[in-house]
């Protein structure tokens, strides 16, 4: 947020929630759009306004994908009852309707949130889309076939690299205790 001669970053600008972590994001992208608007000549206020959208844009982005992960939610208890049923922003309620109806999702060029977070956040909230996404219909049967043997050999690769859970647990709950912090 610009005001006068005074440009607040990071919390001091805002903060939306602890979910995802935004506030170094927040913080490269205020300068970066500080360093493209610096008043060199002297403050315009037609650049404070331009700061002051491209901020609002961006925080209103990031908000939608904190809310979306609320307002999905499964869960009985009175306040996840209480997020899920609150109004949502029409930004969301559109992404959400895209995603549903035919398995869009998108990206604009300056969001935090790649395609594959939206995605992961929908499908892993039981957000299942009622139709495929068209381009599927575009390609031809062995061409979806490969493409979707590619990314299914990509994620077997990098399983087969990782420890299993237990393996992973006995490899930590083996380390030394530091000094220091009296961790693991």
């Amino acid at each position: 947020v610009w005001m006068g001669n005074c440009v607040a970053l990071s919390l001091a600008s805002g903060f939306v929630e602890p979910l995802e972590s935004t506030s170094i994001h927040l913080i490269m992208t205020g300068i970066t759009r500080l360093m493209q608007t610096f008043p060199f000549g002297g403050i315009a206020p037609a650049l404070v306004k331009r700061y002051n959208d491209q901020a609002q844009a961006e925080l209103e982005r990031v908000r939608d994908f904190i809310i979306l992960h609320y307002h999905l939610n499964e869960r009985p208890e009175p306040f996840w009852a209480a997020r899920r049923d609150m109004p949502i922003p029409d930004t969301l309620v559109e992404r959400i309707a895209l995603f549903t109806e035919g398995a869009q999702a998108y990206q604009g060029g300056d969001d935090l949130f790649r395609v594959a977070s939206w995605v992961q956040v929908m499908l892993g909230q039981r957000l299942t889309p009622r139709d495929h996404h068209r381009l599927g219909s575009i390609m031809g049967g062995p061409q979806l076939a490969g493409v979707l043997g590619n990314i299914r050999s990509t994620i077997a690769d990098a399983v087969a690299g990782m420890p299993t859970h237990q393996q992973f647990l006995d490899r930590y709950l083996a380390a030394p205790v530091t000094a220091s912090h009296g961790m693991r």
